[in-house]
């Protein structure tokens, strides 16, 4: 007897061959959601498939050829193509994922002290440990490569942890790689990915300068995203002894659970990145066990999820087994020793001031270099370890999770679904 889960596999499989299928769940989903414009790709069984909704695409001219050819901005989806060159950099042997950041690019004393214990690895899976939220973009030399001095300059004083801890997403990582992958060959980020037909006929800013972690200006269209999916299907190929080499994340996350060498995993071998606009998304999937690969592009922030999930919620484990944390009752709550948890954690950036109110309860208050701290919300214990935010004000805190190292009940670390701040002090 087959297992259920096999079933419902076999039947999300076959309604992602049958185009008639995915339309009609995408054209309910941008209705009910009310989205200006929504294209989605497909590479499966060796063809592909494009096609679009929304209510910009109200006309006839609007077919599966131009759906195939809409532009998507990289955003994001940057880091796969860096992840990629660096990839097919190690299979060729010239580097490898255990060697010393620091050998390898150099500098002075000073850049050599910020990426000591720091391997390629630790570059793009997010473990490098670097505190780079005072850095808003990528320096660069006149003659166009990644500035190394500037940017270990411009760097937090601190590490947040020490190299391959844990994971804490950040664009650093994706800027010395692309420093990196500059220094091994003597060629500028850009001509790497023209040379290696990564973004044959895409269209970017006239600087040439993409961004290895954001992209710039770059953007592929469906299409070209689809065929760089594929690529990544062929070289990405699953291990054979079902072990995994992921690193886990440090904390609750609703639908990413690991990294692997600078691809995102969302579970049952799916991989991808997410690319967040403030007037535009998209997300990029692929499955190389099953061989199977997923664009979604919308018009509006987070307009790509939201497709996704009505088109591909019963494929994709990241929407099919979503759970939100469960609050704790009071009688669940009331063993937990929350002092442990009060403290001042920081970044460069910010700080986070997590307080016991009268009542005995946490409270978080952020702060951010020269502005007002804004207001203090209150915690509400979850399981899993998550504390929600009552206060909806700040959407990078929607909720945390303290973490505390090895052997200790003391937190050490605060983790919002995306970052990680270390702890300062304790609470007076």
């Amino acid at each position: 007897m087959q297992d259920s889960s096999d079933i419902r596999l076999q039947r999300a499989m076959a309604a992602v061959r049958d185009e008639s299928v995915l339309r009609g769940r995408l054209e309910e989903i941008v209705r009910r959601k009310g989205l200006q414009k929504v294209c989605v790709g497909v590479a499966v069984d060796g063809r592909e498939i494009a096609f679009s909704a929304g209510a910009a695409e109200a006309d006839d001219r609007f077919g599966a050829t131009a759906a195939s050819q809409t532009p998507v901005a990289a955003g994001c989806l940057a880091k796969s193509l860096t992840a990629t060159l660096m990839n097919e950099a190690v299979v060729a042997g010239r580097v490898g994922w255990t060697d010393a950041v620091a050998d390898l690019l150099g500098g002075d004393t000073h850049s050599r002290r910020h990426l000591a214990g720091i391997t390629v690895r630790h570059l793009l899976d997010h473990a490098h440990g670097l505190d780079a939220s005072m850095v808003y973009g990528v320096p660069r030399t006149d003659d166009g490569f990644i500035d190394v001095g500037r940017l270990c300059g411009e760097l937090g004083p601190q590490p947040l942890f020490a190299p391959g801890r844990m994971y804490s997403y950040s664009h650093v990582g994706a800027w010395l790689a692309g420093a990196l992958l500059e220094k091994i060959t003597g060629v500028r980020y850009v001509t790497q990915l023209r040379e290696r037909q990564l973004i044959c006929d895409a269209t970017y800013d006239e600087s040439g300068a993409i961004c290895p972690a954001t992209g710039g200006h770059l953007a592929l269209t469906v299409a070209q995203w689809l065929v760089f999916a594929q690529r990544c299907l062929a070289e990405l190929q699953p291990r054979q002894d079902g072990t995994h080499d992921d690193m886990a994340l440090p904390g609750w996350h609703p639908t990413e659970r690991s990294i692997c060498r600078g691809w995102k995993c969302y579970g049952d071998g799916w991989l991808g990145h997410n690319a967040n606009l403030s007037d535009r998304s998209a997300m990029l999937r692929i499955d190389p066990g099953e061989q199977l690969a997923i664009v979604v592009s919308a018009s509006e922030a987070n307009g790509a999820v939201f497709a996704a999930s009505g088109v591909f919620g019963d494929l994709l484990p990241e929407f099919r087994n979503l759970r939100p944390p469960r609050l704790l009752k009071a009688d669940e709550a009331a063993g937990l020793s929350l002092h442990d948890h009060a403290g001042r954690y920081v970044q460069a950036r910010t700080t986070v001031d997590v307080t016991l109110d009268a009542q005995g309860a946490l409270q978080l208050q952020v702060g951010e270099r020269e502005r007002e701290a804004a207001p203090p919300s209150r915690l509400r214990a979850a399981d899993r370890g998550v504390f929600l935010a009552e206060s909806r004000g700040n959407p990078e805190f929607q909720f945390v999770q303290f973490i505390a190292d090895a052997g200790s009940s003391r937190s050490a670390y605060l983790w919002n679904g995306r970052q990680i701040w270390r702890r300062e002090s304790a609470a007076r």
